[in-house]
């Protein structure tokens, strides 16, 4: 019997522009440039896969960027894994793993607010 949870974190993140800087007449240059970046809140990024099965299962983490985002690039640090039958343990410890989703990529200036950029999936299979 397979039964599997997962826990997402919420997925949202923010993106800070990149800024050239502030123009100095004085040496004809910019300072203060920062490079864009994305953040989340603790444990926004995370997916945790718990195995309550009497059986082994295979978890594979996956992102795929949505149309008009391909500049985009998401990757999980934990493609895939393989939790153990959870057999003779504990229901607290119950064989899990969870994975942390990293974007890199620069978002359009012009994005509105609240904006869906990719799908992130969790793909479960019987282990061999």
């Amino acid at each position: 019997m397979y039964s599997v949870d997962i826990e997402w974190g919420s997925m949202e993140y923010t993106y800070t522009i990149d800024s050239e800087g502030t123009w100095n007449p004085g040496t004809h240059q910019y300072t203060g440039k920062t490079e864009g970046r994305w953040t989340c809140d603790d444990g926004a990024d995370q997916v945790t896969v718990t195995n309550h099965s009497n059986a082994a299962v295979d978890a594979a983490f996956t992102y795929e960027a949505k149309s008009g985002y391909e500049s985009i690039d998401g990757s999980f640090n934990n493609q895939e894994t393989t939790l153990k039958t959870a057999e003779d343990t504990e229901v607290s410890e119950a064989p899990n793993a969870t994975a942390t989703l990293s974007l890199t990529g620069a978002l359009k200036k012009d994005v509105p607010t609240a904006t869906t950029i990719g799908t992130a999936t969790v793909t479960l299979n019987a282990a061999n």
